[in-house]
């Protein structure tokens, strides 16, 4: 499982080798693995969290299996598949074939893809969460994209109004898919990328009944953007607030009433302060397993998260997994 720790002496080709020794050893054994995760993932797509907090347990206990997949996966092996993203797509493929987390993560992504696709929505809003902090909301008038990042995030690019990105950092920034959006005339509204609408202050922006207002944080010394959507009347004005790895608490000032709150699970700011400053009527607590992250530092688990919030109300306190998809507002 540690298999970086151990290899840092070897040869490049050797650690790529054995940072995937565990799983692809025996090809019927991935098959095994990659099964039960396609059970998985089905499970909790027909389990979403529910209303009165019923079955965290439940989603609890299925965790377990993301978190041991996920360790097995080393922060070196994940950077080799993220640059082979745009250097060697099918080399990206062939990963995903051969390691758990990885099929599990491709098929995760490739589900909501087609369901942002077809779903059409009337009344309320939809959200996916695809990755990380990676969320894609399709209301009415808008379908949009916050922290987009995994492989084949350009693909949606056609279907997407706008894009947010919280901060520069590489597990919320995808320059492949922004420059995509770009290409394709689309909006893009980040702190950092100067192609696309840069956020220094203050801003509002509308696309029909959904309206944008973006503020200013900090994490340390890199400067993050505050996104609060207000998804509409036709959504029951639901309203989202995705703070990325911003840090200053006494910066999250909402300026209406936020429905979900998108909370970074450990990064130098208090959770129960951010949570009873913001007073949402639900807080997802997010930036779990993390796979550029290495398995011994800031690769925040689900057991982790889970433990961290074990004492706050479940009806208030939600954990999503990858793919999972909410219907809200209506």
């Amino acid at each position: 499982m540690l298999c970086y720790m151990k290899v840092v002496r070897l040869s490049r080709s050797l650690i790529i080798c054995l940072c995937f020794l565990p799983i692809v050893a025996n090809a019927q054994t991935v098959e095994k693995h990659n099964s039960e995760l396609d059970r998985l993932s089905s499970w909790f797509r027909k389990n979403p969290p529910a209303a009165n907090g019923s079955n965290v347990k439940a989603r609890w206990e299925k965790t377990r299996a993301l978190d041991t997949y996920g360790f097995q996966l080393s922060d070196i092996a994940w950077s080799i598949y993220h640059k082979n993203w745009k250097a060697n797509p099918s080399a990206a493929v062939d990963l995903e074939k051969a390691n758990p987390i990885l099929y599990y993560l491709s098929k995760a992504t490739e589900q909501s893809a087609a369901e942002i696709r077809s779903t059409k929505v009337t009344r309320g809003a939809v959200i996916w969460k695809l990755y990380n902090m990676g969320y894609i909301v399709k209301t009415k008038d808008a379908c949009f994209a916050l922290d987009l990042n995994q492989r084949g995030s350009e693909q949606l690019a056609d279907v997407l109004d706008f894009a947010v990105v919280s901060h520069i950092h590489g597990d919320h920034n995808n320059i492949i898919f922004l420059d995509a959006m770009i290409a394709a005339g689309k909006k893009v509204y980040t702190p950092f990328y100067k192609k696309g609408t840069l956020i220094d202050t203050t801003r509002e922006f509308n696309f029909g009944e959904v309206n944008v207002r973006f503020t200013t944080n900090m994490q340390a010394d890199v400067p993050v953007i505050v996104a609060q959507i207000n998804c509409g009347p036709l959504a029951n004005n639901y309203t989202i607030y995705h703070i990325g790895d911003a840090r200053l608490l006494d910066k999250l000032n909402p300026s209406r009433h936020i429905n979900l709150f998108i909370l970074h699970i450990e990064n130098a700011i208090n959770t129960v302060q951010s949570v009873a400053r913001v007073k949402p009527d639900i807080t997802v607590y997010d930036h779990v397993m993390e796979l550029g992250h290495a398995v011994n530092k800031w690769r925040w688990s689900y057991q982790y998260t889970y433990n961290k919030i074990k004492n706050l109300d479940p009806a208030k306190s939600w954990v999503l997994t990858w793919g999972e998809r909410l219907e809200v507002g209506k």
